[in-house]
């Protein structure tokens, strides 16, 4: 059987629209592929930077604030109810920290907090082996509080990423 040159026309067309309908089909399949493989990247980078936030600054902080706070070993010490007790290789942690990673805190808060930790009394309490650095309520409870709804929120956006849909 011999084809006419219309019929070759019409099978050549026919042929170059598939290929053509498979190319769009196959570049589309690529574009979803690589908006997917962005928007994975995007969320692994925030996930990280999350990550990061928790276990250098806010996470640290929070635990050395909380013990001061309410770690009944140091309630003998303490003068007031309203006084967070701190150790001086605590404090001097939280300065490490601030100094490293202090660049993940809102600058208004990081100076706040540099402020607050000023305003300590130094002493060596009786019964006790070293040195504490005494804050009260009014000076670093609200830093506290940041910390602690911060930890908590940024642990919630962490957990939020790290579902499976």
């Amino acid at each position: 059987m011999c084809l006419s040159s219309d019929q070759i026309q019409i099978v050549a067309a026919v042929t170059q629209l598939i290929a053509s309908v498979i190319m769009l089909c196959l570049t589309y399949g690529l574009v979803h592929y690589a908006k997917a493989t962005i928007e994975e990247g995007k969320k692994d980078r925030k996930k990280d930077a999350i990550e990061k936030k928790l276990e250098k600054i806010y996470s640290p902080i929070f635990d050395i604030l909380h013990k001061a706070k309410f770690d009944t070993t140091r309630y003998a010490w303490k003068i007031g109810s309203d006084e967070s007790l701190v150790l001086v290789r605590e404090y001097r942690e939280i300065h490490k920290r601030l100094a490293t990673y202090g660049h993940y805190l809102p600058t208004e808060n990081l100076q706040k907090f540099e402020n607050a930790l000023k305003k300590h009394r130094y002493t060596r309490l009786k019964d006790a082996s070293e040195f504490y650095y005494l804050f009260s309520e009014a000076d670093i409870g609200l830093h506290y509080e940041y910390f602690r709804t911060e930890r908590d929120r940024l642990a919630k956006e962490l957990e939020d990423l790290t579902k499976t849909d």
